[in-house]
């Protein structure tokens, strides 16, 4: 992790005291990864990238989000073949318990989003066919509801849960005191995301990055990757691991339907999905 920003003439600085910019304030695009000297990597190959999450090791520090248009079934074989991992999104329960007890089957590794209000008897149904990790899927991850019950999966059930979104410091710590591990991060940040245009809320991505890691918690990045690039500067800062959406949208591999030669992606929170 670097939090160390280069000044000029050879001078650093240390987040956040950053001169000459405001820390709380700073996107992907915002900052460039300085060459260093001497690295000793003589390949690109060899850079170990691996992350635990939860029982899983992974190669590849990447998540797939649970939105409908962007990962299915097909996308989450894909993800654990790549070494990455896939979340199946919130949708008929009794249609995601079977694809459960399939991908358990099948030793495919998932994430499973579960709702905040059954939270609890959904994910007792999701462990019973199999499931290791459960996030409940909330855009505002600073409601008491969502601790109290995030902390009721973990400790009766025995399972890893993700929880979030969160974007500053002093949630992520809240997180931590309650005995939680890992937590998403980032709010209005996503391509398909219009929480910022409606409701004014959210936090440049790359702060938010710098903040919760500080935490001590496991940092799933979520929003505002663009490009690969972005992966870089998050894990960087301090994520262990990135959340993609509509960087994968209009994939072979994605379940969205196409129209006019082209296929539909959105977010979990726009009309067309609520209708």
């Amino acid at each position: 992790m670097s939090k160390v920003f280069y000044e000029g003439l050879g001078k650093k600085n240390s987040w956040p005291n950053i001169s000459g910019c405001n820390p709380c304030g700073l996107t992907f695009n915002d900052v460039l990864l300085v060459p260093q000297v001497d690295t000793k990597i003589h390949t690109r190959k060899l850079p170990d990238i691996s992350v635990k999450l939860g029982p899983y090791k992974l190669t590849k520090p990447i998540i797939s989000a649970p939105m409908d248009t962007i990962t299915g079934e097909r996308m989450i074989r894909l993800m654990d073949k790549l070494g990455a991992i896939g979340t199946l999104p919130r949708g008929v329960l009794k249609t995601n318990l079977r694809l459960c007890k399939k991908f358990t089957n099948d030793k495919v590794k998932c994430i499973y989003a579960v709702g905040l209000r059954d939270a609890f008897e959904e994910a007792k149904k999701f462990k019973a066919r199999g499931a290791k990790i459960i996030l409940i899927d909330i855009a505002h991850g600073g409601m008491k509801q969502l601790l109290s019950k995030a902390v009721k999966v973990k400790e009766k059930l025995q399972l890893e849960v993700m929880v979030g979104n969160i974007a500053s410091y002093e949630q992520a710590i809240k997180y931590k005191q309650r005995g939680l591990t890992m937590a998403r991060v980032g709010v209005g940040g996503g391509g398909l995301c219009i929480t910022r245009l409606v409701a004014g809320v959210g936090m440049p991505q790359l702060s938010a990055v710098l903040e919760t890691v500080e935490s001590g918690l496991q940092i799933v990045a979520d929003g505002g990757i663009r490009k690969p690039a972005d992966m870089v500067k998050a894990i960087a800062a301090g994520a262990d691991m990135v959340m993609i959406g509509s960087i994968l949208a209009g994939t072979e591999e994605t379940p969205g339907e196409v129209i006019g030669g082209r296929k539909k992606a959105r977010g979990q929170a726009s009309a067309d999905y609520m209708k």
